[in-house]
């Protein structure tokens, strides 16, 4: 099984093939993993390792706050959840 770190790196090769920036955010409790730039759009996601990953309240409230703000916002659990999203955003 892949690690959170490989699916991370995995997920860039697949988002930059695209043509999308790729961000690491750090540094508030909560923050996401990832932002995800094309365009003037944006969208965001938290990586987690797989069905052992705990989403906390924080990264719940940091959710919310995005998705108020009209940012779009996923919870990563494997590949697939990364390819429905960047589909989503490839749609959007």
């Amino acid at each position: 099984m892949a690690t959170e770190s490989d699916l991370k790196l995995e997920a860039a090769k697949l988002a930059v093939a695209v043509g999308w920036i790729v961000r690491d955010l750090r540094g508030v409790n909560g923050s996401t993993d990832k932002i995800y730039i094309r365009g003037g759009r944006c969208w965001v996601a938290e990586f987690k390792d797989g069905d052992n990953g705990v989403i906390s309240e924080d990264q719940y409230a940091e959710e919310a706050r995005m998705i108020k703000n009209g940012t779009p916002h996923y919870f990563i659990r494997n590949l697939n959840d990364f390819l429905v999203a960047l589909q989503e955003q490839e749609n959007g």
